[in-house]
């Protein structure tokens, strides 16, 4: 009898210790995720481009030679090929003028929607399309002759949000305070800057935080 008690108690801590390695693996690799992308946005928004392509390229190769059967894992791994590929996008936002940047643009932004379309998890996969699809519309933003094509994109940004997609709730404030700019609207836009600091009041931001959410928030 001590003896199969022994076994059960042996039993639950082998289980117990795979969880938490299991766990800390998963933790491990999402904090790797993350600083990819963190160092790639500094070099984008730093506007050091060709270093940005370089590493993007790096961190593409690394994703091609890592596999993982956890569900988890497997869904990081699309949306760090998928915001990677988004990134290699933006990074042309100065030069797509040029047909053959533009073409090469296209092709990019398609790749990041097909990474985006294998992620599982719905939350993840949202943000992976709002992403891209106001990354996107930038294309047409400046131009009033353009605001269709702009809204267009834009309105898939817009649909059920900020519920759709809450880590992008300010910019989805921003998004509407820019609507109701092109459209002359100033009721609208001064209802969402209230908006938008109300939401701030609300998840009490520190300006630090604000200032990077600002600045990496599309």
């Amino acid at each position: 009898m001590g003896q199969i008690r022994h076994g059960c108690v042996q039993k639950k801590y082998l289980t117990l210790y795979k969880h938490t390695i299991l766990m800390l693996y998963q933790l491990i690799f999402y904090f790797i995720v993350l600083l990819f992308i963190f160092c790639c946005d500094i070099a984008v928004q730093t506007h050091l481009n060709e270093s940005a392509r370089i590493f993007i390229k790096d961190v593409l190769e690394i994703c091609k030679n890592t596999y993982t059967d956890i569900i988890e894992n497997r869904d990081e791994l699309y949306v760090l090929q998928a915001i990677m590929y988004n990134r290699w996008y933006i990074s042309y936002n100065a030069e797509s003028y040029k047909n053959e940047i533009a073409l090469k643009r296209n092709l990019l932004m398609e790749k990041s929607r097909q990474y985006g379309n294998q992620i599982i998890n719905v939350e993840k996969h949202n943000l992976i399309e709002y992403l891209n699809d106001s990354d996107e519309g930038y294309n047409y933003y400046g131009y009033y002759k353009d605001k269709e094509k702009l809204f267009l994109i834009w309105n898939k940004c817009m649909k059920d949000m900020p519920h759709r997609v809450p880590e992008k709730t300010l910019n989805f404030y921003r998004k509407s305070v820019q609507y109701g700019l092109i459209e002359q609207n100033y009721t609208f836009v001064t209802q969402n800057i209230s908006n938008a600091f109300k939401y701030l009041e609300e998840e009490n931001i520190p300006m630090n935080q604000l200032f990077s959410k600002l600045f990496y928030d599309g």
